[in-house]
């Protein structure tokens, strides 16, 4: 074997191989290790190699991610970096020797690929126990950053083409092991080797380690996963395209009478539908105007028979025009006379729309002068847009100085928004941030997609740029960024809160903490309201603070605060884990502990409050519960109910015509009941029914099958008279779907019919009914017969029941 099984060393050797190179270029992010016992799954985030390979003695079912993250979170929006396209082939079997046998016949298909060179040889191979896991490793990570979104489209494409490439080469054999999709997810992880696959009962081994990392480009070509041009054939073509616009540029303009024929055609299909859509509602000056604007455009699609096909269209009107009406707009439009035509007018979809006074639902069916109504909606936002600017402006202007919150708390915007109006219009309010807005920034280069297929420099320094622009040093502020001199002591001199903090950090570890703090907030990955936020307060506050050293405490706790609030809890944990804050500003990080335990606890008792306020509105008390009460309940659930059996049945016409909307509701709504039913099993022909078999038995009915059910029980006219109506159709549908629970229900009846019947005729008593009786007679007369006697009429009854 040329690739698999060439890699032999100790457990912790392969997992520390791995490992590095699988982040050998992280930049920075955090490393994901999970552990797996049972249903429980733990979570490690970490930006140490070491302590993600600390593992200890238990090794079982031990994970790590792909890509690094920000933060702990395991999501596809929270990727750092990628750095590897992974592809995880899996044999879904627990016989050990299918599994065997599957990897071998993996293993000869892809050893066959490599040496054809269908496929490039992954940078690692391991073993996961039941299939492989091939890792291609990137020379370069690529950062997931707004810069990159091209590259990561790139990414994306190359992981996805990479992977069917695999499922094409491996579905020749079925019983190889076979690409795992889910591995295009970014939050994918892999075994680490070395631990133990407790489902496989063997541990993970790297088998295979090539060494080799890859550009994208480099993928495309030695995995041939499409055709990829040479930088002479990329000019080439790209020369040839440029070339075709300008000939198509060069070409002369068409006349708009050579296209106007699909034009006309939709535009005689809308009148007509205009037509069947108003029908007696078509008023005097209605029709007038359909018929002018059609017969404009019959003129130019047929002008031999346009007037002929207009009297046709006039007849379809329920109160068509007068013949003298008709012949005044057909005289009308042939003597006109235009710049560039003549016997016809060019009326435009905005004078359809006007003349014919066409609704908003109108002019949605018909499908006419839609975009002149979304060019209106646009410039209604447009307009409220630049409105609520002049107002921003307007208040920004004034003399009293209103803050930013109170700005945008009048005009009905964010406090950003605010600061971003101010900042173009020169109205900024605090003069720092006022000096600071020609600060210069550096600005990133997008690099385009067609400059990643041969360049492998440039993809680097795309990935490296746009990593270094996360992962910023860091940096405190010079001077001049400061505040403003403040005044301070009896004798007036000046004094900069800064440098005066900056003498006092080397005595006093409070104050090294504050300049610490505050220096965070000048991080290239730092936003520039949170260092006008700290430095604001920090110059409103520290001219008393100078004058009492003691109150310096406080004023940490209160900056540390400001950052906590900012960024939030989890973005905290980031940063924090990034620059290993605990050793550095140990305080700061006993601070934020307590924070995020206030947080935690505050965030429960919010999610306990909610529990209890849904609760408390849908709880609901059966036994004094009124008639009314359950039916609303019942239709309130059944609005939130969806399923597309009853929409089929609810939509179709000759449905709606054969079934009874009680019947089909009483169905819909037993249907939703057993779709939440929380018991465990029912009682039906004396037999313990799951009630999973019944939420199955239910869910396997098709809309046909329910709509026979319906007439069922609408024929029978038994349901109307059910005093629970659930029970009814449940135990109706299960002996629809189960022949033999209806033969027992047929079986049942007749037994307690027969255990019913009186064998002893004489020993049955009737009850004497005189109104019968009178009734009797009476007919008797008509027919001429004499009168029944009492005796006689009881034993009449006696011989019919026998």
């Amino acid at each position: 074997m040329a690739v698999f099984y060439t890699y032999e060393k100790n457990l912790e050797e392969e997992k520390m191989d791995f490992l590095r190179t699988l982040y050998h270029d992280k930049r920075g992010g955090q490393m994901i290790r999970l552990r797996k016992k049972g249903d429980q799954v733990s979570q490690l985030s970490t930006c140490d190699m070491d302590e993600l390979a600390a593992t200890g003695t238990d090794l079982l079912d031990t994970y790590t991610t792909v890509h690094t993250f920000r933060g702990y979170k395991r999501t596809s929006d929270r990727v750092f970096n990628f750095g590897s396209i992974f592809i995880d082939l899996d044999c879904h079997s627990d016989d050990p020797d299918q599994i065997q046998t599957a990897k071998m016949r993996t293993v000869e298909i892809l050893e066959d690929a490599f040496s054809d060179s269908r496929l490039a040889v992954p940078t690692m191979i391991t073993d996961s126990g039941r299939g492989f896991g091939l890792q291609y490793i990137l020379d370069k990570s690529i950062a997931n950053t707004w810069k990159t979104e091209k590259i990561k489209a790139f990414y994306k494409k190359v992981r996805k083409k990479l992977y069917v490439k695999y499922q094409e080469i491996l579905s020749a054999d079925p019983q190889a092991a076979q690409p795992d999709a889910s591995v295009l997810d970014d939050a994918r992880v892999c075994r680490i080797p070395g631990t133990y696959n407790v489902a496989a009962d063997t541990y993970c081994r790297l088998i295979a380690v090539s060494g080799k990392c890859y550009e994208l480009s480099d993928l495309v070509r030695g995995c041939n996963l499409w055709d990829w041009k040479s930088e002479e054939e990329y000019k080439k073509v790209k020369e040839e395209k440029e070339k075709k616009k300008k000939e198509i540029a060069s070409r002369p303009v068409v006349p708009f009478a050579e296209y106007r024929l699909p034009f006309l055609s939709t535009r005689l299909e809308q009148l007509e539908k205009l037509q069947e859509m108003r029908g007696e509602n078509c008023t005097d000056s209605c029709r007038e105007q359909l018929l002018f604007i059609a017969y404009s455009a019959l003129k130019q699609l047929d002008p031999a028979n346009a007037a002929l096909r207009l009297q046709k269209m006039n007849r379809r009107f329920v109160d068509p025009l007068p013949q003298v009406e008709l012949d005044h707009i057909i005289q009308e439009t042939d003597q006109s006379v235009g710049i560039d035509h003549r016997g016809y007018y060019k009326l435009s979809n905005a004078y359809v729309v006007d003349m014919l006074a066409l609704t908003g639902e109108e002019i949605k069916k018909l499908g006419i002068g839609q975009g002149l109504r979304r060019a209106a909606d646009r410039k209604a936002a447009r307009d409220k847009k630049e409105e609520t600017r002049k107002k921003v402006v307007e208040l920004l202007m004034q003399a009293d100085s209103l803050t930013y919150e109170e700005i945008a708390e009048v005009a009905g915007v964010s406090r950003r928004t605010v600061c971003t109006i101010a900042k173009a219009e020169g109205l900024m309010r605090y003069s720092k941030a006022a000096q600071r807005q020609n600060h210069q920034t550096q600005t990133a280069e997008i690099i385009e997609i067609d400059s990643v297929r041969e360049g492998i420099g440039q993809v680097a320094e795309s990935a490296n740029f746009a990593t270094g622009s996360v992962c910023a040093p860091f940096i405190v502020p010079t001077g001049f960024l400061l505040s403003t001199p403040a005044v301070r002591g009896t004798g007036g001199e000046e004094f900069d809160w800064y440098n005066w903090l900056d003498a006092r950090a080397s005595s006093d570890a409070v104050a090294r903490e504050i300049l610490d703090i505050f220096s965070w907030s000048f991080c290239k990955w730092s936003s520039t309201s949170l260092s006008y936020d700290i430095e604001e307060y920090l110059a409103r506050t520290m001219i008393k603070v100078m004058s009492h050293p003691e109150r310096l405490t406080s004023l940490r706790d209160t900056v540390a605060r400001i950052l906590f609030k900012h960024y939030g809890i989890d973005e905290c944990a980031f940063l924090f884990g990034m620059h290993k804050i605990a050793d550095v500003l140990p305080t700061v990080w006993n601070l934020y502990v307590t924070a995020g335990q206030k947080e935690n606890k505050k965030k429960r008792k919010a999610t306990q409050r909610r529990a209890e306020r849904q609760q408390k509105k849908y709880s609901v008390d059966v036994a004094t519960e009124t008639p009314e009460q359950r039916e609303a309940r019942i239709n309130r659930h059944l609005k939130k109910y969806k399923d597309d059996r009853f929409a089929i049945i609810e939509s179709t016409d000759e449905y709606k015509r054969r079934l009874d909307p009680d019947v089909l509701q009483t169905v819909k709504t037993a249907c939703m009941q057993v779709s939440r039913l929380q018991r465990e099993y029912f009682w039906i022909e004396k037999k313990k029914v799951l009630t999973s078999e019944i939420k199955e038995c239910f869910n396997s009915l098709t809309y046909k099958d329910i709509a026979v059910i319906c007439e069922r029980m609408d024929h029978q006219g038994t349901i109307q008279e059910a005093t629970t109506p659930f029970y009814y159709v449940l135990q109706t549908v299960w002996k629809y779907r189960h022949p033999e629970a209806a033969e027992a229900q047929a079986d049942r009846i007749k037994e307690e019919k027969s255990a019913n019947r009186f064998d002893n005729f004489e020993s049955h008593t009737y009850d004497f009914d005189f109104g019968k009786f009178m009734e009797i007679n009476a007919m008797r007369e008509i027919i001429g017969q004499p009168p029944l006697s009492k005796e006689e009429y009881m034993y009449s009854l006696k011989c019919i029941d026998k």
